[in-house]
């Protein structure tokens, strides 16, 4: 459970720092060392590495966990910044890693029973960075409170690090995660097939829904059954994807069999201004969401065929 917590407040933590796009690294890097635990992209194109720790302690610190976040930078994260490390099985590099980040976080539990001395619960939070000093190319997040920012610098890059992501694999890793989690298995058995290089054929029935006056993607036909299983479990939410994103995802994936494609996802992320009022929904900037039951209602039928695209006819409108 404490892992989980680390990786929740680390996803949360680059988000809030710009960060749209991630994939687990070793999917993309192939390394013999210790390797960071996720690989993230910004709207601006720049790859970045995070190390993700969490704790659940009766000695948690703000010192511990500042110590735990610099160590697990210099060990998983600073061997890689500012160089183009392989990808696994001897691939291509995905490009260059711009920056890195360590995230710890380190959870002091109440007691059980009442009795005194009463110990306050409390949570504690580290985030150790690459010195932003030391790049002429700064990624536009400085830090602030709390963050511990370290130096690294044997591997200083010989000139100014260009933008030179190689988006396709991380984003198709990114939005595999997101059609897994809105219930759609043929987009997925799509995506697997695009980077096993096979032949896609299968096709995925989605509804269409709307919720706080926005649309969203929820699988129908064909799903997975453990995350059909998870509903009891949500209490009253529902995993979907937003349909701006949905739609450009899918219409570039039609088309990633097509030898002349681009392997480039041109999507853009998602943004929701600070100041809306509370919305029926949680929204990801890669646009994957968690929707209200209560507040959703399907509007449509859309059927997506990995070889010609999209269709869809509206349905009677029905509370989900």
């Amino acid at each position: 459970m404490s892992g989980r917590m680390g990786a929740g407040v680390t996803d949360q933590t680059m988000e809030m720092l710009g960060f749209v796009w991630r994939d687990v690294a070793e999917e993309l890097i192939g390394s013999s060392t210790p390797l960071a635990d996720y690989l993230y992209e910004n709207a601006a194109g720049a790859l970045v590495l995070a190390e993700a720790k969490g704790s659940i302690s009766n000695a948690a610190s703000q010192t511990g966990v500042n110590t735990r976040a610099r160590n697990a930078y210099h060990r998983q994260v600073d061997p890689y910044v500012y160089t183009h490390p392989p990808g696994p099985k001897g691939a291509a590099s995905i490009g260059l890693i711009e920056h890195g980040y360590a995230v710890a976080l380190a959870a002091l539990p109440g007691p059980t029973t009442p009795s005194p001395p009463v110990i306050t619960a409390d949570a504690f939070l580290a985030v150790a960075e690459t010195d932003p000093s030391l790049s002429s190319s700064p990624l536009g997040a400085s830090s602030g409170g709390g963050v511990t920012s370290t130096t690294s610098s044997p591997n200083l890059p010989l000139k100014t690090p260009m933008y030179d992501p190689q988006r396709f694999a991380l984003r198709l890793g990114n939005y595999r995660g997101v059609f897994l989690l809105a219930n759609a298995a043929a987009v997925v058995d799509a995506i697997d097939s695009v980077r096993l290089g096979r032949e896609p054929a299968r096709r995925q029935t989605f509804l269409r829904v709307q919720c706080g006056n926005e649309d969203f993607l929820i699988g129908l036909d064909p799903t997975f059954p453990p995350i059909s299983a998870l509903e009891p479990y949500l209490r009253g939410w529902i995993f979907a994807i937003a349909l701006s994103a949905a739609d450009t995802f899918l219409d570039q994936l039609a088309n990633a069999s097509n030898p002349n494609f681009a392997r480039a996802m041109q999507i853009h992320p998602l943004v929701q201004a600070l100041a809306d009022p509370p919305r029926p929904f949680l929204l990801s900037p890669d646009g994957f969401a968690m929707l209200r039951r209560d507040a959703t209602v399907a509007t449509h039928e859309l059927i997506w065929d990995a070889q010609s695209g999209s269709v869809e006819r509206t349905i009677p409108h029905r509370q989900l």
